[in-house]
């Protein structure tokens, strides 16, 4: 455009950076960017927001911090946007101590927090198993009359189930629902994980009607865990029911974990030959096993016969050339 005597404007330049945004082309986005300056258009708030954003998405966090720092020497302010776009970019990549030090940049610059902000640090301190900081924020966020919402709760309730505190997570999800928040496919998920992993398969079968009673489908992460919680309690057959009914509804797919914990509850009730025929169902559906199917038979292969080379050598072939795979 230029070369044909046509000026580009800031306007002109924002449409191109959101088609690179778009194409994930965050790194070309900085560069148009800087083009900007070098033509004296200096990018405005919505311009640094999406370039923020947009290195956040391609995992350059870091990239993405810097350039918002950039801002102050420009005049403007990194807005709530921009900020929850970096926090969350580090938290999502594990890095909470580097979230925090935003969190407090964020907090001398004047911005409060809302609630996607809080969310987004509250999610990032359970995962890194941090409840007693995670404890604090949250109590700050009631006391600053941001009202939590579902991914709030959902965040404690995982962090206190693998925190090894199964009564504070239950004590949550009652105030969840107390205070009128629904729960949805997400927040039962976690639930019934919880509750399974910690043996009370009774109360997350309870859980489970109340969500089928709800209409609340349930995702592949509930079937699994309710799965995985049948089979730990001996009751493979029920797994086996279930997992029919998941095929059968279609609402969820099953993973390689779905399979994998059917498998293995199989072969620990010593029935090798519906283990092999989930296995090559599995193959069938082109879900591809992982190292943990692989140790599954193993295991139980190398008991009964060592037999592992050539069970390993059989699923190379079955994958190669989608063939049944069969021990005998």
């Amino acid at each position: 455009m230029q070369l044909k005597g046509c000026t580009l404007t800031a306007s002109t330049y924002n449409v191109l950076l959101h088609g690179l945004l778009l194409c994930g082309k965050a790194r070309a986005a900085t560069g148009v960017m800087r083009r900007m300056e070098r033509e004296g258009i200096e990018p405005g708030l919505m311009t640094y927001g999406a370039v923020v954003d947009g290195l956040v998405k391609c995992g350059r966090v870091e990239d993405a911090w810097k350039v918002a720092q950039e801002m102050g020497s420009k005049g403007l302010s990194p807005s709530e946007f921009v900020y929850s776009a970096v926090i969350s970019g580090y938290c999502k990549a594990g890095e909470v101590d580097k979230a925090l030090r935003v969190w407090e940049a964020m907090a001398t610059s004047g911005i409060r927090p809302n609630i996607v902000l809080y969310s987004a640090m509250i999610d990032g301190l359970t995962r890194c198993g941090r409840m007693a900081e995670a404890e604090m924020l949250f109590g700050e966020m009631v006391d600053a009359k941001c009202l939590p919402n579902i991914m709030t709760f959902s965040s404690m309730i995982r962090g206190y189930f693998r925190s090894g505190d199964p009564s504070k997570a239950l004590s949550i999800w009652e105030e969840m629902v107390k205070v009128g928040c629904t729960p949805n496919a997400i927040s039962y998920s976690i639930l019934i994980d919880g509750l399974c992993n910690v043996g009370r398969l009774k109360d997350a079968m309870m859980v489970w009607k109340h969500m089928l009673a709800r209409g609340c489908a349930p995702d592949t992460v509930a079937y699994t865990s309710m799965i995985k919680g049948l089979c730990i309690s001996g009751m493979v057959d029920g797994g086996l029911r279930l997992f029919s009914d998941m095929l059968a509804k279609g609402d969820a797919k099953p993973d390689a974990i779905t399979y994998n914990v059917l498998m293995d509850g199989l072969i620990r009730s010593k029935d090798l030959a519906r283990a092999m025929d989930l296995l090559n169902q599995m193959l069938d559906q082109r879900c591809d096993p992982d190292t943990v199917t692989c140790n599954i038979f193993l295991r139980e292969i190398g008991v009964t016969g060592g037999k592992g080379s050539e069970f390993l050598e059989g699923l190379v072939m079955r994958l190669c050339n989608r063939e049944r795979l069969c021990l005998f």
